[in-house]
């Protein structure tokens, strides 16, 4: 049985409410919620703004240790007392309140992940580029810290500022990835290479998913699709957190993306200031089909995904010019062990 058990609060507010109901939650409930041993792991309002004239929802997700805590706070005559002075003074502030349980199903380790996004020279001939990939397959299966590797061509047109060639690196820390590229089998034969004439540019950055789901463990045939973006320099913590909370939605309404991650980047490669990355793997190309596909079609999108893209919105935090989207054909899942 799994040990670490977790607390769902889902809260939709009265019109006009949000600001003054969590400001109550963080000063009154908060508190005592911690003193009975729980923490708080996320916290996110949707839409990602306060909502005067309609209702917004509130989420927040708490820990705790284990089910013998939670039991142990359950039946506190002191923790019964808190906890529902609370619910019935704020429930008034509340159209709908849901509280539930969870477990986390399955814990898998955190892995490091290193993300090239390579584009060509425009002159460089075909069967340059064809010893180049197998160049760096060769090279990858030569260094025993890379863990897994994706070495694909990106889909055009559907790829966009994505390169040419997609090369996904995984490790299990970022240590091993640090003595990777200090190899001399990475000094020798990746390095020059990637610093060659034949290559034009490099986009991409290294990260850790620390959120993500899975839908397909054994997905086989998909496709891999990877966005990379930029949040603008003078961003609130808070917001950069609504914003990540908020990505990692959406695949409760596009049920076509079968695996997914988002993070943010410990540091970028290239010219392009990137900070996060959103990966998904489709089982094909017909929920992801620009302006057709469910992904881009579903109303969450327009309504509350884009607003933070969108130039034009007073919402955006992206600064959009700065943005990759790359595809490519998947054999086996990336995302999912």
């Amino acid at each position: 049985m799994p040990n670490k058990i977790y607390v769902l609060h889902e809260i939709t507010l009265q019109p006009g409410m949000t600001d003054a109901y969590r400001e109550a939650y963080m000063t009154r409930y908060v508190p005592g919620a911690r003193k009975r041993c729980m923490t708080l792991e996320l916290a996110w309002m949707t839409p990602p703004f306060p909502v005067q004239a309609g209702s917004n929802t509130l989420m927040f997700i708490w820990s705790m240790p284990s089910i013998e805590s939670w039991w142990a706070q359950r039946f506190d005559p002191a923790a019964l007392a808190d906890k529902e002075g609370w619910w019935m003074a704020e429930d008034v502030m509340a159209m709908t309140v849901s509280r539930r349980l969870a477990f986390l199903r399955s814990c898998r380790r955190i892995m490091f992940n290193a993300l090239q996004l390579i584009s060509w020279n425009s002159v460089s001939a075909p069967a340059e580029r064809e010893r180049a990939i197998q160049q760096l397959s060769d090279a990858a299966a030569a260094l025993p810290m890379i863990q897994r590797t994706l070495l694909s061509p990106t889909l055009q047109p559907v790829s966009r500022s994505g390169g040419d060639l997609i090369w996904h690196l995984r490790f299990a820390s970022g240590q091993d990835y640090r003595a990777c590229v200090r190899d001399p089998v990475w000094q020798s034969r990746v390095q020059p290479l990637l610093q060659s004439p034949l290559v034009s540019q490099i986009e991409g950055g290294t990260y850790e998913v620390r959120r993500r789901g899975v839908r397909s463990p054994g997905l086989r045939d998909g496709i891999y699709r990877a966005v990379l973006v930029a949040v603008e320099p003078d961003t609130t913590p808070e917001l950069i957190a609504r914003y990540e909370a908020q990505m990692a939605t959406m695949p409760d309404y596009c049920t076509g993306i079968r695996n997914w991650g988002m993070s943010s980047l410990a540091e970028c490669f290239g010219k392009r200031r990137l900070t996060h990355i959103w990966e998904q793997e489709f089982q094909d190309m017909a929920a992801f089909a620009p302006f057709k596909g469910e992904y881009f079609s579903h109303p969450v999108h327009a309504a509350y995904i884009d607003l933070w893209y969108d130039p034009e919105s007073p919402y955006r935090i992206i600064d959009y010019r700065y943005a990759c989207s790359a595809l490519c054909k998947l054999g086996t899942s990336f995302l999912s062990d």
